[in-house]
């Protein structure tokens, strides 16, 4: 029993679940950011702030020559706990605690989906794993099939392969 709660709430945290989110002070007006070649937004949750953002990949990187494409967007969340317009003072440690990571990571998914639509173009969706941290959490989410398969199903991404320390998804509607 206890088994098929915590694949119960595991496969809740990557159903992409609806939260406000904007670029005011109650991170509630339905606005995303532009800064240059990021594109992004703020909600808040569970007494943190969290930035998603959406950052496109210059064409003159080696991944972006391997996968031959000019619409390559890096995923990128980190959390504060006071709000700010300034995205820098997010951190992406992945060392901030939260009551309940499952529901926030459900909501970040959300979000993602939302910067996706209004970006339009999104070909590959990418997950930087350049220090340990991310690279053990990139590569245990792609490892696990349950955990594919809802991105598949919620935004429409497919796992494709690791590259320079990349994870990279795949539009399936591409």
């Amino acid at each position: 029993m206890i088994l098929n709660e915590g694949l119960e709430k595991f496969l809740e945290s990557v159903q992409a679940k609806s939260i406000p989110y904007g670029t005011n002070d109650e991170a509630n007006n339905g606005q995303l950011f532009n800064v240059g070649n990021r594109t992004g937004t703020i909600f808040f949750y569970d007494g943190l702030y969290y930035a998603v953002i959406l950052q496109k990949v210059p064409a003159n990187i080696p991944l972006s020559d391997g996968l031959k494409s000019d619409s390559i967007f890096d995923i990128q969340f980190g959390t504060s706990s006071t709000y700010s317009t300034n995205i820098n003072s997010y951190t992406d440690d992945r060392n901030t605690t939260t009551k309940n990571a499952i529901k926030a990571f459900s909501h970040i998914f959300y979000v993602i989906s939302v910067i996706i639509d209004v970006i339009g173009n999104v070909e590959y969706a990418v997950f930087d794993g350049r220090d340990k941290k991310r690279h053990s959490l990139y590569k245990v989410m792609i490892n696990n099939k349950l955990l594919r398969r809802a991105i598949e199903e919620n935004i429409s991404f497919l796992f494709v392969g690791e590259e320079h320390e990349h994870f990279i998804f795949k539009n399936g509607f591409l």
